[in-house]
């Protein structure tokens, strides 16, 4: 029996792995486990892969992250169908496992009897909305209006993202003509975020874009929804 665990999320695979070895080992109790890890000697792995001795007790074997070790790669795909067909188990565990791996014809033809589990890490996405206006001070149109529609789509959020917008270009006029944070009666790292964004966006721009930003918030066609108005916004304004 193979299993198969695979994807980016290092913490939860390895969590994923300890278990399924944990309990193995209790309900297999004469078992015989083997870890294999990259660094591993290769002088009996083809006994540890060797099946069909019948007078051998069973065995646990646990493949820990090991194709970058290209002789211990080869070897597992020689023996695959073996492998898969074994009433031993054997769990194969790769961060980064090649698409190739499954274009073998052993594999492929015996897919349903594989047992494959991915686990990736999920995207942490902010909350804040203040990504955004760093997006915005940056002037960086693409990111911005693919945040934008990203955080719009999950949930009415159009109405905090606008205020946080106007927000840092008043903070980005303020600091046009204040010399420092303590001028500006803004702390340090806002006054410091802000004044980058100044390089990018002058008075004048900074002034535009507020004015033009105010109108469409206050902009009651129904017929246009207020997140594909701020959209418009982006592509229009931003550089």
């Amino acid at each position: 029996m193979l299993f198969i665990l695979k994807g980016s999320d290092y913490k939860q695979i390895r969590k994923q792995a300890d278990t399924i070895v944990d309990n193995l080992k209790k309900r297999k109790t004469n078992s015989i486990y083997t870890r294999i890890t990259a660094q591993t000697e290769d002088e009996n792995l083809e006994s540890i892969l060797n099946t069909n001795n019948l007078f051998c007790k069973k065995k646990i074997v646990f493949f820990d992250n090991v194709f970058e070790n290209t002789k211990i790669k080869t070897a597992i795909q020689n023996n695959i169908k073996e492998i898969i067909e074994t009433e031993n188990f054997f769990l194969l565990l790769e961060y980064d496992l090649p698409q190739s791996f499954f274009k073998n014809k052993e594999i492929a033809k015996n897919l349903n009897k594989i047992k494959i589990k991915e686990i990736n890490k999920k995207e942490i996405i902010p909350t804040n909305f203040f990504h955004l206006s760093d997006l915005l001070s940056k002037q960086n149109k693409n990111a911005l209006w693919v945040g934008f529609s990203r955080e719009t789509k999950k949930e009415n959020n159009t109405e905090s993202i606008s205020k946080i917008f106007s927000w840092q270009l008043k903070t980005i006029l303020l600091v046009h003509d204040c010399a420092n944070a303590k001028e500006a009666k803004i702390k340090d790292f806002v006054f410091k975020k802000s004044k980058e964004g100044s390089k990018k966006i002058s008075k004048e721009t900074a002034l535009e874009m507020l004015f033009s930003l105010q109108k469409e918030n206050f902009n009651y066609v129904k017929k246009i929804p207020k997140n594909l108005q701020i959209e418009n916004w982006i592509l229009k304004k931003v550089v």
